[in-house]
């Protein structure tokens, strides 16, 4: 009885005080090819029998060691296999460099090394481990596996995370206006009036290196967020020479079910166009287009296309300086058919007011191309990056039922057909790098110049109307347009140019490379210059009322009323916001415009306060100054807006390291967000079913954000995290439905108050490991499940009666808007998203690989838009997605993918709450698409 107590005190001992196991990660280099990474190469530890590969970049991580001394095995095919004693320590990480040469060359000094790579998830999670300051990141690896085509794809792969349907990417709940999205650290233009974001997903993921999500405020980045700052980190150069042609076909099933596929007149294949109106618009009907619909390009099959060429090059200029080259081009298009319903101005007694079957068809193309080049040395770095992307989307919108259930077409047999060719072309000019002045002091510096411009030329627009109203089928006419601008054509022009420029002193108080215990002290100076040019002209296509119009026996024929003949004779006339062709400035467009101008400067400072403590505070000054002038249809005299203010931005982190593999954090901090320029310019935007109005009286929020986080990381590679946050937002931002005869929606400063509270949780685990120890090589065999999940609440209280104190005081306009509720939810925040990525990774003996990635996708509800008049919220329901990619590298030449998308298909469902009743329905359609790379 004894020795078995004995025996089982000995057991409890040996689990209570054993030591935690310990890791070898590396970096492996081609001493033959300048110290090149060295990809597949050998790593072995004989005596446990443990051995894995390094990977593309020469990165390799040996992990689940007990404490004590071993033995690795480096070798390759035609290199001198070497030997390194590695000394492991339990709970710890031992970082090591070694060099292989295919002559008995003697062994390179083994080193204590950083990872900096910032494309592997590997290398990010080191990273993510180091840092005082919270950081989720994605690379460029990752992106493959899962088959990620852009970036907006790649952040919603993160906690928290989620995509609208519109696009906008909205962070724990907060959408663009409380974001802030840059590339290689510089804030870009918009490329839509609507957001101040441009658009993530018109950046390919094959120019991207890595993503960075902060959704904690760092007085590194400009203080105009509270949900994130998403940073797209470019994609500079890879581990060895090579070029690579890729191309690939595919289809949307929706696409390829419809009889014919049409579009508008105008547009080509390529997404390059640009149309204006002619001379004397108003007097001759001389447009180059007509709004018959068309097939698309000649009737072809609506099928996908893409293709992409990169190449990368790289050499050694002297022993220690190295220039690395990387240009890429691609063009991708996506043709795409929705069909559904669409409904609008639903009283607070559930009566529809707008009624509509509709059908869209939409042709989309991306074209990328960039060039950049990369000076590296030991002190001093220095890239040059240029991007440019033309990004095109044309549609065909037709609308069939009721347009207002008492004063229009209220039996049905309306009719609206609208064609939208949108156009984004951007440019981006950057320079960046930093450069070790003095042993403790560097400097990192940078000035970027992009330019967006974003055109919609002839947008048309035809709206009809049975001439009988209580039979939908009698023959339709345009005698009952109930205003002039029913049917039109519409010219848009948005330009925004951003200059953007930084400075920072990084000086290390202790020993630089030592960065588990240095301390720092950094002083930076940022800016950037913002301006906004915007017009758009609308031709307004007005039946005249006092004479007797013909009825139109083909909907898809009205270029046989729309033309110089019925001008003449007086059956229409052509009329812009400003009156007839008898004004002089009948053509003057409508504009707003203005310039940013924010300068900032900081002071930050790292501090270990102990070998498990360490604390970065920091503050930023930052003087804001903002000016926006109009001339609109709601003021043609023209007037400007003007905010002014310093802010004075606080930050807080706390890193304590429980153990090697456990970390608590911290971070408080104090932001703003600033209206936008479409939100504040007196300007009315017009869609099928729905009016937007800005408001001049709009002001800045203040945000206070808190985060407290629990990490671990049982091993190389994986990844255990908990984050409890808050957000407490003064004076927020709402798009609110306005008292008004149109119901038209704008945007207000809608309550004192909005806070969101929520828990995030992040799980990286192999499930299953069993890599195959050859001779030459190890083959891997691995299971991994990427799972994160989060729960959000969030509350805001509402008070008409603040919003029309502080609209009235504007002198412009009295904005009345009844909240049907006094507190609701933020829009778009819904309360859980999960996602999960199965990734299943395996090598065979012939030298193929095969990896496989199952995504699966889920938000709970979401509000739309707040109710009002006791109308219920417009509600966004839940959905689940499912997505599967598969890759196969058959050699070091050729590789095959397969990609399905949307297997679900669900239905995408937006209903009026309290009423219940469904205001949008449709489905996507899946897609699915094969390619090919050929790599040399």
């Amino acid at each position: 009885m004894k020795n078995s107590l004995l025996i089982l005190s000995l057991a409890l001992s040996n689990l209570l005080f054993a030591q935690p196991a310990g890791s070898i990660v590396g970096t492996l280099l081609d001493k033959d090819l300048n110290n090149e990474p060295l990809p597949f190469a050998n790593i072995l530890i004989p005596e446990v029998n443990l051995g894995t590969t390094s990977d593309f970049d020469g990165l390799f991580a040996l992990d689940g060691l007990a404490e004590g001394d071993y033995i690795v095995n480096f070798s390759f095919v035609g290199y001198e296999t070497q030997k390194i004693p590695v000394t492991v320590v339990g709970g710890k990480v031992t970082e090591i460099q070694v060099s292989l040469a295919s002559s008995s060359s003697a062994l390179d000094e083994v080193i204590v090394t950083t990872v900096a790579r910032r494309d592997s998830q590997t290398a990010l999670l080191i990273e993510q481990k180091k840092a005082v300051n919270f950081k989720q990141q994605i690379g460029a690896e990752e992106l493959t596996q899962k088959g990620i085509g852009d970036a907006a794809d790649a952040v919603i792969k993160t906690s928290g995370v989620s995509k609208a349907e519109s696009g906008s990417i909205y962070v724990r709940g907060l959408g663009d206006r409380y974001n802030i999205s840059s590339y290689n650290g510089f804030v870009l233009p918009s490329n839509d009036p609507s957001l101040k974001n441009i658009a993530l997903d018109l950046f390919r993921s094959d120019i991207v290196e890595s993503i960075a999500i902060d959704k904690t405020y760092n007085v590194d980045n400009f203080g105009d967020y509270a949900g994130a700052s998403i940073n797209i980190n470019a994609l500079t150069s890879k581990s060895k020479n090579y070029y690579k042609l890729s191309i690939g076909s595919g289809f949307n099933q929706s696409a390829l079910d419809v009889d014919s596929f049409y579009l508008g007149q105008g547009p080509g294949y390529s997404g390059f166009y640009n149309n204006s109106y002619p001379n004397y618009p108003l007097e001759r009907y001389n447009f180059d287009t007509g709004f018959n619909r068309e097939q698309a390009f000649g009737g072809v099959s609506p099928t996908n296309i893409s293709g992409a060429f990169e190449a990368s090059y790289g050499r050694l200029l002297t022993d220690v300086t190295r220039v690395n080259l990387f240009a890429m081009a691609s063009f991708d298009n996506d043709f795409s058919h929705t069909s559904g319903v669409n409904r609008g101005s639903i009283s607070k007694d559930g009566l529809i007011y707008k009624d509509f079957d509709f059908t869209t068809y939409q042709y989309d193309t991306n074209t990328t191309a960039m060039l950049n080049l990369a000076v590296l040395n030991p002190t001093f770095s220095v890239t040059f990056s240029n991007l440019l992307i033309n990004s095109s989307s044309q549609n065909l919108q037709e609308y069939n039922g009721v347009m207002d259930i008492f004063d229009f077409a209220p039996e049905g047999g309306g009719f609206i057909q609208r064609h939208q060719y949108k156009q984004t072309l951007l440019l981006v000019n950057q320079v960046f790098g930093q450069v070790d002045v003095l042993d403790k002091l560097s400097l990192i510096g940078g000035a970027s110049y992009s330019q967006s411009l974003n055109l919609i030329p002839d947008r048309r627009q035809i709206t009809l109307s049975p001439t009988d109203w209580d039979d939908p089928n009698s023959p339709k006419t345009f005698a009952n347009n109930l205003s002039n601008g029913d049917s039109h054509r519409y010219y848009q022009n948005l330009f925004e140019d951003e200059l953007g420029y930084r400075a920072k002193l990084v000086y290390d108080l202790q020993n630089r490379e030592d960065e588990e215990n240095n301390t720092k002290l950094s002083l930076g100076f940022v800016g950037r210059k913002k301006t906004v040019d915007f017009d758009a002209t609308q031709i307004n296509h007005a039946p005249r009322r006092n004479i007797a119009q013909p009825t139109i026996d083909d909907v898809y024929d009205t270029d046989s009323y729309f033309n110089q003949g019925n001008l003449s004779q007086g059956l229409f006339e052509l009329i812009t916001f400003r009156g007839r062709k008898d004004v002089p400035n009948a053509l003057a467009p409508q504009t707003y415009g203005g310039e940013q101008n924010i300068t900032a400067g900081y002071i930050s400072a790292d501090h270990n306060f102990s070998e498990s403590t360490k604390i970065q505070v920091g503050l930023r000054y930052e003087n804001i100054k903002q000016s926006i002038s109009w001339s609109t249809t709601l003021d043609p005299t023209g007037d400007t807006s003007v905010l002014d203010e310093v802010q004075w931005l606080p930050s807080l982190f706390v890193l304590h390291k429980l153990n090697d593999a456990n970390n608590i954090r911290f971070a408080a901090s104090s932001t703003y967000t600033l209206p936008q320029y479409k939100e504040k310019a007196f300007f009315q935007f017009e869609e099928v079913t729905q009016v937007y109005l800005g408001n001049p009286a709009l002001y800045a929020s203040t945000n206070y954000n808190f985060d407290l986080k629990w990490e671990q990381f049982p091993s190389i590679g994986e990844l255990v995290s908990v984050t409890a946050f808050s957000r407490i937002i003064k004076n927020p931002i709402n798009d609110v439905s306005i008292s008004s005869a149109s119901n038209d929606l704008s945007y207000v400063n809608s309550g004192d108050q909005a806070t969101v509270f929520g828990l995030e949780f992040e799980l990286i685990k192999d499930l299953y490991s069993n890599p195959i120890v050859l001779d030459d090589r190890t083959l891997n065999r691995v299971f991994r499940l990427n799972l994160n999940a989060s729960y959000m609440q969030s509350k805001q209280d509402l008070d008409g009666e603040k919003v029309l104190t502080e609209t009235a005081a504007s002198g412009l306009l009295n904005l009345s808007v009844d909240f049907t509720n006094t507190e609701d939810r933020i829009t778009g925040a819904s309360d859980v998203l999960l996602n999960a990525d199965f990734l299943y990774e395996r090598d065979f003996r012939n030298g193929a690989s095969l990896v496989s990635s199952l995504s699966a996708n889920y938000f709970s509800d979401k509000l739309y838009a707040l109710g009002v008049l006791g109308k219920g919220n417009i509600v966004d329901k839940g959905l689940v997605t499912l997505n599967f990619v598969s890759k196969l590298q058959l050699n070091e030449l050729v590789g095959l993918s397969v990609s399905a998308k949307n297997l679900l298909n669900p239905s995408y469902q937006r209903i009026q709450d309290i009423q219940n009743v469904t205001v949008l329905e449709f489905k996507k359609g899946r897609s699915l698409s094969f390619g090919v790379n050929l790599t040399f």
